[in-house]
């Protein structure tokens, strides 16, 4: 197992669900999709803690420039099930 340390812009996270509505909330929903993303990685072993945070920080990239496109909470969270499914 290994610590990976990322920046997350909590007011977006706030916007996007609305239920995350504290820091301990959005850390669990963080650690969610950062195991998810490596579940889906064919070797995770084979990446360097710098290489998971990139893949990491990439993925929440990703959600932040949809999300700012998204105006319905329903649309981003039907959105988010599909990326996390």
């Amino acid at each position: 197992m290994c610590t990976v340390s990322i920046n997350v812009n909590e007011s977006l996270i706030r916007r996007y669900n609305p239920s995350l509505t504290n820091h301990e909330a959005i850390t669990q929903w963080v650690q969610h999709l950062v195991d998810s993303t490596l579940r889906r990685t064919a070797s995770p072993i084979a990446y360097s803690t710098d290489e998971a945070r990139q893949l990491v920080t990439d993925r929440l990239d990703r959600l932040e420039r949809g999300m700012a496109e998204t105006t319905s909470h329903d649309e981003v969270k039907q959105r988010m099930e599909s990326l996390l499914s």
